[in-house]
């Protein structure tokens, strides 16, 4: 679950939130080395979703360019980031 959090959270950094799979899979593999505040932080936001699935829940699109975060993803991201679920 914590893996689905990071890819929203690297999607919405990027300009219209969009990525290609090879771009995204770099800065995933770079956050994923930065140590423990990045690890902990995604360990905590996951921790308060339950049955996340972005795909399914329509949270990012993908097609042959690459992945999309939707105004849906967004706003989860900001509502996560908030205080909720």
């Amino acid at each position: 679950m914590s893996l689905q959090i990071a890819i929203l959270k690297v999607l919405v950094s990027y300009p219209e939130g969009r990525a290609t799979v090879a771009a995204l899979s770099a800065d995933l593999s770079v956050l994923n080395s930065s140590g423990p505040d990045w690890t902990n932080r995604l360990r905590r936001l996951a921790a308060r979703t339950s049955g996340l699935d972005i795909f399914g829940q329509k949270l990012v699109v993908r097609d042959k360019e690459g992945w999309q975060i939707t105004p849906e993803g967004r706003a989860f991201l900001e509502l996560l980031d908030t205080g909720g679920p």
